[in-house]
């Protein structure tokens, strides 16, 4: 729903005040807690991203 109010919107100073609230909304809604186990057949896992890295703000990965 946020996604249409944003294309439809022709002013840009109220572009931009939704699009604020709906990232806001988002990264609250993206909180999760993952438990990665190790077995003796795992190989392992690696992360990528997160706040601060080199290549910016990126979103967390597990690989």
């Amino acid at each position: 729903e946020a996604t249409t109010d944003l294309n439809s919107s022709t002013d840009s100073s109220g572009s931009a005040s939704v699009a604020s609230d709906v990232s806001i909304e988002s990264a609250e809604a993206t909180v999760c807690t993952v438990t990665l186990e190790k077995t003796s057949a795992g190989l392992g896992f690696s992360l990528e991203g997160g706040k601060g890295s080199l290549h910016g703000d990126k979103p967390l990965t597990v690989k």
